[in-house]
């Protein structure tokens, strides 16, 4: 029971408030929805991503995103839609294609969100009748969409049209609908928890629970298994296959030390999933060896699920790393993350001590970003350079990548945007109970694409005769809006509940008081 120092309510039974005058009111248990108001004077936002027109909007942007990917370079022919209907019709449906695999998966990894989206985009109406009439045309976009972007890619002078990516795109699709259908509902609670300060212990469970998935599909792709004796034979010449722990040998030191913190540090949330996403239901280890013996057989399936990828490394060292792993994520519980997964670094500042102190570290993380996306910081101050790399800058998005190969275009993208997710957190911790988290991602997202703009106008004076000048692109600025914006969405489920300034005030007198609130 906790009780106010001025005697303006209480609690008291169970879901009643005792009013000032000794009446009583029903307290409901559940999350509040947008705009509405706890006895706190609190307002949730959880309800946000259950809007069904915010859930189309988003497979609407996806789709068009996804077929704009598709004719960069935006370089076409000129020809007739007849013409484009009489070449579409002579493909051979069950040719033998010459394309490699990673290009089949990128289409795969690509129509994957979109069926989840649609998939969810159901779970968002009530009204029956509404269901049904999204339910037949999402699977009239599943249908058609991927030979809609086959054939629009005829006029396309660089691409190639071909069955196959209509078959994987179907396939991916299909994966990506059955997914939403299974856990739709559990994702959007989590979306929902993630954005509503009330419910985000919801979220870091989900989270936890979907990075292990996440990881190992991560780890695996592109999927280019080669079930022969001379692959293995084959990696084994080239060193793929380390039997020695901490033998992996690159040209640099540096390169050493990269490869085993970045295998430690992804492995921790696995460790910390073992540890506290578990524990929800009872099942988790309670003890550093259990969850050390656990992330050694989670680590030996993954290296030894890599052996017959032809491109993939296998390295004995991971479940070393692992156990490793187990003992830091033991280390930081209770030192700095909760039982529950928040984190307890901030949760008893004052709102405007965390925004000083996230805003310093974003704005200094960002700054170390900027110096090692601008090295060898060279300058050639001739305004016909400057100018010639400057409108580079202004070509389509994502044209540039697209001459690096469809796979290695994704994977350069993907990196950049795990790039600005830390500066993404940060500035959500600044922020997170002085904004609203509608009105706070724009901004995160906002600082971040200036800062990003900025750096790329700054590589158009930098030259490099050794490694390669750096190409101001503006598919980079983009990926840096991304990466902030998942920086922000992932570090709200896990920062401590802070709602606003007025709640540091209450907290205050009510401590002077020797009330605990929590």
């Amino acid at each position: 029971m906790s009780e106010n120092a001025k005697g303006d309510g209480r609690t008291a039974g169970r879901g009643k408030r005792i009013g000032p005058h000794g009446g009583s009111s029903r307290v409901s248990n559940r999350p509040p929805v947008i705009g509405e108001r706890n006895p706190d004077g609190e307002v949730g936002d959880g309800a946000m991503v259950r809007r069904p027109g915010i859930m189309t909007l988003c497979a609407l942007g996806y789709m068009l995103l996804v077929w704009y990917l598709a004719l960069v370079p935006m370089e076409f022919e000129r020809f007739t839609l007849a013409e484009g209907w009489r070449q579409f019709t002579e493909l051979p449906l069950l040719a033998r294609t010459q394309e490699r695999l990673p290009g089949l998966m990128t289409h795969l990894v690509a129509m994957l969100p979109l069926g989840f989206l649609l998939a969810i985009g159901i779970l968002s109406f009530r009204d029956p009748a509404a269901k049904l009439v999204f339910g037949a045309l999402a699977w009239l976009i599943i249908v058609l969409f991927p030979i809609a972007i086959e054939f629009t890619q005829l006029w396309a002078t660089v691409r190639v049209s071909t069955w196959s990516d209509v078959y994987t795109g179907w396939v991916g699709l299909v994966l990506g609908w059955a997914a939403g259908g299974l856990s739709g509902a559990a994702i959007l609670r989590a979306l929902g928890a993630m954005v509503d300060p009330f419910r985000r212990a919801e979220a870091r469970k989900a989270l936890l629970s979907i990075y292990p998935l996440a990881l190992v599909f991560f780890l695996l792709l592109p999927f280019d298994l080669r079930l022969n004796l001379s692959v293995l034979e084959r990696k084994w010449n080239d060193g793929l296959i380390i039997l020695r722990p901490f033998a992996y040998d690159p040209d640099a030191a540096w390169a050493w030390w990269f490869y085993h913190i970045r295998k430690l540090l992804i492995w921790l949330p696995v460790a910390l999933w073992l540890r506290l996403g578990w524990d929800y239901f009872r099942l988790g280890p309670r003890t550093l060896g259990e969850t050390a013996v656990l992330m050694a057989v989670f680590t030996v399936m993954v290296e030894i699920a890599r052996l017959p990828l032809a491109s993939a490394m296998s390295d004995v060292t991971s479940p070393l790393l692992g156990i490793m792993a187990a003992l830091l994520a033991h280390l930081l519980i209770g030192r700095v993350v909760d039982q529950r997964g928040g984190l307890r670094m901030g949760k008893h500042w004052s709102s405007g001590l965390r925004f000083e102190v996230g805003m310093a570290f974003g704005w200094l993380y960002l700054a170390v970003v900027g110096g090692l996306l601008t090295r060898p910081w060279r300058l050639r101050l001739e305004w016909s350079y400057i100018q010639e790399r400057w409108m580079s800058m202004i070509d389509w998005p994502f044209a540039s990548m697209y001459w690096a190969g469809e796979w290695r275009a994704l994977q350069k993208f993907t990196i950049m945007m795990l790039l600005m997710a830390p500066a993404g957190a940060f500035f959500a911790f600044a922020l997170d109970g002085r904004l609203r988290p509608g009105r706070a991602i724009w901004l995160v997202v906002g600082l971040v694409l200036g800062f990003g703009l900025a750096v790329e106008m700054l590589q158009g004076v930098m030259e490099s005769d050794r490694y390669g000048s750096p190409t101001p692109s503006l598919t980079d600025c983009i990926a840096y809006g991304g990466g902030a914006a998942l920086g922000w969405l992932g570090a709200s489920a896990f920062l401590p509940r802070r709602i606003s300034a007025k709640r540091d005030v209450a907290d205050a007198s009510l401590a002077v008081a020797g009330v605990d609130r929590s």
